[in-house]
């Protein structure tokens, strides 16, 4: 997920085929493809191709919508992760696997 060929087209998901392709719903997507794996700014900034201020102030906006949680920092960096003590985010997670699983 995080390293990927530089010559390859982007290409939605199936998830932001259905919900849109805004900077949130890519970084959703992101870290529902991720699960329970947390990742830094910089490897969402490079999968998803997008600004890392609009990276930033969406993740912000997940944290404070409890969406979002920072699990660790390492060599500086902060990592980040789904919440997946929060019923919300359970919910968001369960409509990804029925999307991404249809066809």
């Amino acid at each position: 997920m995080y390293y990927k060929e530089k010559n390859m087209e982007k290409r939605n998901t199936k998830f932001e085929s259905v919900f849109g392709d805004s900077i949130q719903v890519k970084t959703l997507d992101f870290f529902l493809e991720a699960g329970k794996v947390s990742f830094p700014v910089d490897a969402l900034v490079e999968e998803k191709e997008i600004g890392k201020s609009q990276a930033y102030e969406t993740i912000n906006k997940l944290i404070r919508e409890n969406i979002l949680v920072e699990e660790k920092v390492y060599k500086k960096k902060k990592y980040y992760k789904l919440n997946l003590k929060n019923l919300k985010t359970k919910e968001i997670q369960r409509m990804f696997h029925k999307i991404i699983f249809l066809d």
